[in-house]
């Protein structure tokens, strides 16, 4: 949980933090895990990242809100992750209402399919980086 928490300056941060948060809500709908964890845990450090991202924007790193669906989404890396149900913070809200973002479309691919993969993946990049 704390990588999921952790502050992101980098795509590498920001690929990293996506991929626990991914692994978190796969982790969430089994039986162990659904006692540990909370829906909100997760969404909420989705919305804090977006509000990171709306007032220190990273060049490689889209996200759209959809306001018709309250569906999150972030780009990165070619990698769709998405959030449902997910409530805008006053901040993010006025920032949605105000910009032109461009659409972010769903590629299809359930990524809690394969949670593991995905995180292994981000700790590869973010060693390499170092």
């Amino acid at each position: 949980m704390k990588a999921a928490q952790e502050k992101c300056y980098t795509l590498d941060d920001y690929f990293r933090c996506f991929s626990a948060l991914n692994l978190l809500n796969a982790a969430i709908k089994t039986p162990k895990w659904k006692k540990l964890l909370t829906y909100s845990f997760i969404k909420g450090h989705a919305t804090r990242l977006w509000t990171h991202c709306i007032y220190h924007p990273i060049k490689g790193l889209d996200f759209f809100y959809n306001i018709e669906e309250n569906v999150l989404y972030f780009r990165l890396y070619g990698v769709v992750f998405s959030y449902h149900n997910v409530t805008q913070n006053s901040r993010a809200q006025l920032f949605s209402e105000a910009s032109e973002q461009s659409p972010i479309v769903w590629p299809g691919i359930r990524l809690q399919r394969f949670p593991v993969e995905l995180w292994e993946l981000s700790m590869e990049s973010s060693s390499s980086q170092r």
